[in-house]
């Protein structure tokens, strides 16, 4: 792990640099990585992501790695302890080293913006960072983790069927909200 983020802070790229370092703890939880589960969260300096960050980080068995541009984040609001590599997400080279390197067992994504008014102003700034970024960043993770079956996470915990796993097991698809039916 400490040597994973050795080169995280080297990887190259404008929008780039490495905040916080991990530090083991008196236990040298972070020194055995392949026992924990590794997982980045994108967007986890913003409020929601922070949140989840913490809640992960007190239950002691993940390394994990926040991505955020700082954009409307705030490098304060992740925990010590975690590891903080600000970034762009549409930055290609980078976003593909910073994977490589960390090997996530899984990805929680947060990094989208929020103000609706904005939206209706500028649909494709939304578009861009909100869906683009989002299928930028679950390609470049599948080329930096072990392959899982389409659709489904690494950890069994977190399966979920995929939507034609769902629709065969039901017969149909029916939508959940009003708006998956548009």
């Amino acid at each position: 792990m400490l040597a994973t983020l050795a080169f995280l802070g080297a990887v190259e790229s404008p929008h780039s640099s490495l905040v916080h370092e991990t530090q083991p703890d008196r236990d040298g939880l972070l020194r055995t990585p392949g026992k924990r589960h590794r997982v980045v969260v994108t967007g986890g300096a913003g409020y929601v992501g922070s949140h989840t960050v913490h809640a992960l980080a007190r239950a002691g068995v993940y390394d994990l790695l926040v991505i955020d541009n700082l954009e409307s984040g705030h490098a304060e609001a992740v925990p010590r302890g975690v590891a903080l590599k600000v970034l762009a997400l549409d930055d290609a080279i980078g976003v593909a080293a910073v994977l490589k390197a960390f090997r996530p067992h899984a990805l929680i994504d947060f990094a989208a913006y929020l103000d609706v008014s904005h939206s209706q102003n500028e649909p494709e700034e939304y578009v861009r960072n909100n869906v683009q970024n989002f299928k930028h960043v679950v390609r470049r993770l599948g080329h930096a983790v072990a392959a899982a079956p389409p659709g489904r996470t690494a950890h069994p915990a977190t399966w979920s069927p995929t939507p034609a796993e769902r629709v065969a097991a039901r017969g149909s698809w029916t939508p959940c909200t009003p708006r998956a039916a548009s």
